[in-house]
């Protein structure tokens, strides 16, 4: 099996690989100039949220989610991707038949949607088979570089995997060739012990050559009240 630094280094070829072909093309996004891409690491963002915020991640509408943390932080969302593994229908088809419904309700409100099949490996311990994610960060990675040379500057990432750090650093380097500054935000969370979080296997530390932004308790809590309200006003 494949360690990790060996999968860093390969994934970090590929993409020093990919960036300059990339550079020709200039298609430029329309109406992103104001606003921030968001790339969201979905398996990630869905640990945190069960194991920081003790959330069901169900419960949580990601695009009016990222909206409030814009507001709070006086910036506008100009678009969500969302990347994640789909497990196997046959081998998991309860698991798979639950994202694929939440993927539903992310393209319904207008997020766009990446997926990758989940690749399954034998774990000797447990006695059976287990399924991890493959490729899902170099498709986010491959896709934040396309949308950065066909124009954007403004690139919000949702994960907490500190590997993203090389993709900003060639998504900057793509920028500068078109003549801007990229501005990367990542996203953390806030008022938690990071001590604590770390002695649970928990990264809370953001990627490198971004600026952090928190996502507090309270900042959650809202969000639930709101989700709430507005279901209650549909109902």
């Amino acid at each position: 099996m494949f360690n990790r630094r060996f999968l860093d280094s390969v994934r970090h070829r590929l993409i020093n690989v990919m960036s300059p072909s990339l550079q020709s093309r200039k298609l430029k996004p329309k109406g992103v100039e104001d606003g921030f891409m968001v790339f969201v690491d979905y398996q990630n963002f869905y640990f945190h949220l069960r194991t920081v915020y003790e959330i069901n991640a169900q419960q949580v509408n990601p695009l009016q989610l990222f909206e409030s943390l814009a507001q709070e932080n006086g910036f506008k969302i100009a678009e969500v991707m969302i990347f994640t593994g789909v497990p196997d229908a046959e081998r998991d088809p309860k698991g798979s038949a639950m994202i694929q419904r939440r993927l539903a309700f992310f393209r319904h409100i207008g997020i766009q949607v990446f997926t990758a099949p989940m690749v399954y490996v034998n774990d000797r311990k447990e006695g059976r088979a287990r399924a991890m994610e493959r490729g899902v960060d170099l498709m986010l990675a491959s896709e934040l570089i396309k949308k950065v040379n066909a124009g954007v500057s403004k690139i919000m990432i949702v994960s907490n995997d500190k590997a993203f750090a090389q993709s900003v650093r060639i998504a900057a380097d793509v920028a500068m060739g078109n003549g801007k500054v990229l501005e990367a935000l990542s996203v953390i969370p806030e008022g938690f012990d990071p001590e604590s979080l770390r002695m649970r296997g928990i990264g809370a530390e953001g990627i490198d050559f971004t600026t952090r932004i928190g996502l507090s308790q309270e900042l959650m809590n809202d969000h639930m009240a709101v989700r709430i309200r507005d279901e209650g006003a549909i109902a």
